[in-house]
């Protein structure tokens, strides 16, 4: 299973990560933090990573809510489409970049919490 770092990673091929630390841990600390790590879709790396920035993910999302977010993306694009083609009020718009303010606040609430 790919992580989202392992995704990120490919615009990034380059980029090498300095200095290098040596983190021992007991069989059941990387247990859990496999278990962990597999739940959130990151590598235990990534996972690491993610907390030391100061972000915990969280679970997997379910597939109804991928699907859920999918589906205000597809109409917050087609709205904004039919505005830029009819030439829709300015104020419309903005309502819909409000929308999709609030669909990835949505995903950024239920990928993280600080």
């Amino acid at each position: 299973m790919t992580g989202k770092d392992d995704m990120l990673k490919e615009g990034r091929k380059s980029y090498k990560r300095n200095p290098y630390i040596l983190v021992t841990l007991s069989t059941e600390e990387k247990e859990k933090l496999r278990e962990i790590s597999e739940k959130t879709g990151l590598s235990m790396r990534g996972f690491i990573r993610t907390a030391i920035n100061g972000w915990i993910p969280s679970s997997r999302p379910s597939e109804a809510f991928l699907e859920a977010m999918e589906g205000f993306y597809r109409v917050s694009n087609e709205l904004y489409m039919l505005c830029l083609e009819k030439e829709i009020s300015r104020e419309l718009k903005e309502a819909i970049d409000r929308f999709r303010s609030y669909r990835l606040l949505m995903e950024k609430e239920y990928y993280t919490m600080t």
